[in-house]
């Protein structure tokens, strides 16, 4: 089976989106349709087939030093992003149960997965075009 890569969305129970991609010989595939899945699902999906990869878009870390729920990692984030895009990083405590969704799906997917990262898609397009030729600020 090829390795498959897997993108989730955190957001709220009805509202958390996935998809999977795999290679093939001259393009991408979709072998998980982007459509909204519950935590189970996703856990289920990557226990059945062979993803060996998962970006989620949640805080998957958290620091007891930072109390006010900003990590110097988001500090650093925001510092590239012009001014006008800065909310796209926002602090644990304004996003409520997103970052625990994430923890949850990270911790479920561990003993399956052998790599988890947490992604921002939007600052992500943004560094990877700054010219916006990709339009990621509209998103």
């Amino acid at each position: 089976m090829k390795p498959i890569y897997m993108g989730v969305d955190i957001a709220g129970a009805q509202n958390t989106w996935a998809c999977g991609i795999s290679t093939s010989t001259d393009n991408l595939e979709i072998c998980l349709p982007p459509a909204i899945y519950t935590l189970s699902q996703i856990v289920n999906y990557a226990e059945d087939n062979s993803v060996c990869a998962v970006a989620i878009d949640a805080q998957l870390t958290c620091s007891i030093e930072e109390e006010n729920g900003v990590r110097s990692s988001d500090l650093q984030l925001k510092a590239m992003l012009p001014s006008d895009c800065k909310s796209w990083v926002a602090s644990q405590n304004s996003l409520a149960a997103v970052p625990t969704r994430g923890r949850q799906l990270s911790e479920a997917l561990g003993p399956v997965i052998g790599t988890i990262i947490e992604t921002h898609p939007r600052a992500c397009l943004y560094l990877a075009d700054p010219a916006g030729n990709l339009s990621a600020t509209k998103y």
